[in-house]
């Protein structure tokens, strides 16, 4: 955002989805690896030397962007915390889960009110106010992965279950999905600017919903090609043309001020969505717990938020996208 415009940011952007597909599917592979050969506890301390390497390449490659005065919020940013945590304790904990989760409720509740007359809000609620797009976007987001967490961290354990994998095979069969979702995302800087940012996101959501359902309606036991490898590539062609448009659609039309807000808020959907869809699926259907009765309800219960993250898109962000750049056309 504050070194890219225009197409060169749609492009940015896209690579951006891009490395975070492949990312996921290294990581599956990094990660059957280390518990294939050693232990996967090991799957934890990956992050480390990676973390490292980023920290120094932001530091001397990234350029400095200019500074502000501002005051960090204390008492707001301990709030936002303790009720994400209270909250998704409240869904996945041993004890006092209800108190956790109302509690966890209040303190997001009090949060967003501390937004409304705080000077220098760390989550500015004219995010939300000015633009349905932005507004959908973040829904979606949170949707989506509600979806896709469960997805991989299943299919993976179903591959080891059911098919007899390895957990390093369980991770390189995610490779033809990835492969062509990095293909895809590639290549949506052109799309959008041939079909819109939000046909896109439709489309690719319509595509996942699709590959999820296939998948959920058919038995893992009977193979990996039909039942898992090629609904798979539906989904990878789909994330291939959700991820960066639905990031785009997350910062449009942001003043410089809130373009910071607006990536936060967008990786906060992202978590958090992730964190709450893994715990209430595997806590509804068990997980694997009863072999493929209960891998299927997981799945259709993906299918079901990736299906109300396309509503949300049709309904809210596509129509809100038209109304902006209707009156971009304006002024």
């Amino acid at each position: 955002m504050d070194t890219y415009q225009g197409r060169n940011l749609t492009k940015a952007i896209g690579y951006y989805g891009a490395m975070a597909g492949v990312g996921a599917s290294l990581g599956l592979v990094l990660g059957g690896l280390f518990a294939d050969l050693l232990t996967w506890r090991i799957g934890f301390y990956i992050n480390v030397p990676i973390a490292l390497v980023m920290l120094a390449i932001a530091v001397t490659k990234l350029p400095q962007t200019s500074r502000r005065a501002v005051k960090l919020e204390l008492i707001p940013s301990l709030l936002s915390v303790a009720g994400s945590f209270l909250v998704v304790y409240g869904l996945v904990g041993n004890r006092y889960k209800v108190v956790s989760l109302v509690v966890g409720i209040l303190l997001i509740l009090v949060f967003v009110n501390t937004q409304r007359t705080a000077a220098q809000p760390l989550m500015p609620l004219r995010l939300f106010v000015v633009s349905t797009q932005r507004s959908g976007a973040y829904l979606a987001r949170f949707c989506f992965m509600m979806a896709m967490l469960p997805f991989w961290f299943l299919t993976s354990q179903a591959m080891q279950q059911f098919l007899g994998f390895s957990p390093l095979m369980a991770g390189i069969v995610f490779f033809p999905l990835t492969i062509l979702n990095f293909i895809v995302a590639m290549r949506v800087a052109d799309l959008t600017e041939r079909f819109g940012n939000g046909p896109l996101l439709g489309i690719g959501m319509a595509l996942t919903v699709i590959g999820l359902l296939i998948m959920a309606l058919l038995s893992p036991v009977n193979g990996y090609w039909l039942e898992l490898g090629l609904p798979m590539l539906l989904i990878g062609f789909g994330q291939g043309l959700i991820m960066s448009p639905l990031t785009t659609a997350g910062v449009a039309n942001t003043l410089p001020e809130d373009a910071g807000d607006a990536s936060g808020l967008i990786n906060t959907m992202h978590q958090i969505g992730s964190s709450v869809g893994l715990t209430l699926i595997v806590g509804v259907t068990g997980g694997m717990t009863h072999g493929v009765t209960s891998y299927r309800q997981s799945l259709l219960m993906s299918t079901i938020c990736v299906a109300v993250a396309l509503i949300i898109i049709v309904f809210v962000v596509i129509p809100g996208e038209r109304r902006e750049n209707q009156l971009k056309l304006k002024r």
